[in-house]
């Protein structure tokens, strides 16, 4: 399930971008169901939102698990996760991979080369000083809020 309102994925098609500009920018996270309620995987996307309203994906291949250890009172790892943490966890996620160069707790090189890549005109600078948002999908609010 993706966000309802004008989230549309291109995966690196071309569309006509040349006067869109980028407006924003965030992630978008889900989980990914487990037959084994000890374990929790979630996926996250990111995208960029552009000035005609479109939202085009940068990231696709982020995400985590976490699963219950030793012994816990209860078996299901969803009654110990918050939107909150999901949200924090999403934002660390979504940074420089571990070991990369870079004092920037974001990787804006990396999402100004994807958006050029998609015809989009911009540099890192100019992302840096866009807000970003997470989205977490109403699925996911739903099953957190339900434990």
């Amino acid at each position: 399930m993706r966000p309802a309102t004008g989230y549309q994925q291109t995966k690196w098609s071309r569309v006509d971008t040349v006067n869109a500009t980028v407006i924003g920018l965030g992630a978008w996270c889900d989980y990914v169901p487990e037959s084994d309620p000890r374990v929790l995987r979630f996926q996250v996307e990111e995208f960029a939102v552009l000035s005609d309203g479109r939202r085009l994906t940068l990231t696709a291949d982020r995400g985590w698990s976490s699963s219950l250890v030793g012994s816990p009172t209860t078996d299901d790892a969803w009654s110990f996760l918050t939107l909150a943490e999901v949200t924090e966890t999403v934002l660390v996620v979504v940074g420089p991979d571990e070991g990369d160069q870079t004092t920037d707790a974001h990787p804006w090189a990396l999402l100004a080369e994807r958006l050029r890549a998609q015809d989009v005109d911009t540099t890192p600078g100019a992302l840096r000083d866009l807000p970003y948002e997470v989205v977490l999908s109403e699925r996911l609010q739903a099953r957190i809020s339900s434990t």
